[in-house]
């Protein structure tokens, strides 16, 4: 990934587009929990972790993962200099 992504944001990004994938398929695909909970393990287990749910993993918590995942990755292209 050039070295601008780190490896472990890296993974969170693979996860989360695997699942688009499938719904990319599939108009009718709903993630289930161990989909949810893979993307939000992996968020966690990032070496600076910016997302942390204590409840059981659901489409509501996969929602607030993609909405801190668009706000850090807003925060990664303003620290490069990339203008959106």
């Amino acid at each position: 990934m050039l070295g601008i992504i780190k490896k472990d944001f890296g993974t969170v990004l693979l996860k989360l587009n695997a699942m688009r994938n499938k719904f990319a398929h599939k108009l009718s695909f709903r993630p289930d929990k161990n989909q949810i909970a893979g993307i939000l393990l992996a968020l966690n287990k990032m070496e600076r972790p910016f997302f942390v749910s204590n409840v059981e993993p659901n489409e509501k918590e996969l929602l607030l993962a993609i909405s801190s995942i668009c706000g850090y990755m807003q925060r990664m292209t303003k620290e490069l200099g990339v203008v959106i």
